[in-house]
Formats: C-alpha cells, structure tokens, sequence
C-alpha cells in the first residue's frame, strides 16, 4: 500500500468524522440545558451557539464604544460658512467702493475679522468630520454584529420550529417563545445603533 493511498485514506476519514461531528443531532439533553439559559447561550445548536456568542462579544466591544454624531453639526457649520463667504465678497466690494482710506481701514477689519472666523470654522469642520469618521466607524461594527446576533437567532428559531421529535418539539418551542420575547430589546438596539450611523452620515454627507 502506497503512503500516497495512506494520506488520502487518513485525510478522507478526517473530513468524514469532521462532518459526520457537525451533522450531529442535538440531544434533548441539549434543549433542557439551553432552556436553563439566557441569551446566545440559551441555544442549543453548537453552530448557531458558537456563532453567536462570537459575534456578541464584538457587540459587546464595539457598542461600548462612542458612536454617536449628535454632538456633531458640520451641517449648520458649513451653512455658516457659505454665509461669511459671501459677506466677505460683499465686504471685498464695498472696500474697493469707499471713498476714503478711514473707510477702507474700517471695513478691512471687519474682512480680517470674518476671515479669521472663516479659517476657524473650517478647521472645525475638518477636525469634527475626522471624528465622526472613527464614530461612524464604531456605530457601523455595533449595528452590522448586533444585526449578525440576530440573524443566527433567526436561523435557530427555524431550526427550532422544524423539530419533530415528540420530546423535543414542546421544549424547542419554549425555546422560540423566550427567543422572540427577548428579541424587541435587540431590534430596539440594532434601530438605535442604525440611527447613530445614519446621523453621522448625513453629517458627513455620505
């Protein structure tokens, strides 16, 4: 027997005994323990399990992150600009109008005056939109792993719903009953989470 033959042979089984591991059918014993807890850990399919408890220890580090633009208002910001920037040119053209140096002197500074404004604000813009990128950043990991954890929910719920083994089936539905009542509070998050995101883009103008 060739060792080429022996390798395909042992990877073969491998990949069979992988499979076979991951088809295995949860136990009831599975669904009586699932029943006993909370949240990703009240599932009782390894993989839906696994994933989410995953995705939820991303929710857990990105949702305690700062997110929020409304701090923010680079949009009332730059209609402040546009208004000093064409009382500036209305300055320009009054100054290159006065009839006197007095004039003249006067009306310079007050262009010198709103120039230096001008460059303030729009420093701020530039500093606040390098903000809100990092928050927009954040609130779109939060809002996409909290969208993630419900969606392997979803799939658990369907699983749930399509037993039919008669020692199962009342337990899984238990299971679906706790699940949905406890999903108002993630849609209610996920919907919090999307509004910070959409703020920021609109401040951003994304």
């Amino acid at each position: 027997m060739s060792r080429s033959f022996i390798r395909i042979t042992y990877l073969t089984l491998l990949i069979m005994g992988a499979l076979c591991t991951a088809a295995r059918a949860q136990s009831l014993q599975d669904f009586i323990d699932a029943e006993k807890e909370n949240n990703c850990k009240s599932i009782p399919y390894s993989t839906q399990k696994g994933n989410c408890s995953s995705y939820q220890s991303d929710v857990d580090k990105w949702c305690a992150e700062k997110r929020s633009c409304q701090p923010f208002n680079v949009e009332a910001i730059t209609k402040n600009i546009e208004g000093i920037t064409g009382k500036l040119k209305s300055l320009q053209e009054d100054k290159s109008k006065a009839a006197n140096d007095e004039d003249k002197r006067k009306i310079q500074q007050s262009i010198d005056e709103l120039t230096k404004t001008l460059e303030d604000l729009k420093k701020k813009v530039i500093d606040d939109k390098y903000d809100m990128k990092k928050l927009l950043d954040n609130g779109e990991h939060c809002r996409d792993y909290r969208g993630k954890v419900q969606l392997e929910f979803i799939e658990a719920t369907r699983k749930a719903d399509s037993e039919s083994d008669p020692a199962i089936k009342p337990v899984a539905q238990r299971l679906i009953v706790k699940w949905k009542n406890g999903m108002a509070d993630h849609i209610n998050e996920f919907q919090k989470a999307s509004n910070d995101v959409e703020y920021c883009k609109k401040q951003l103008n994304y």
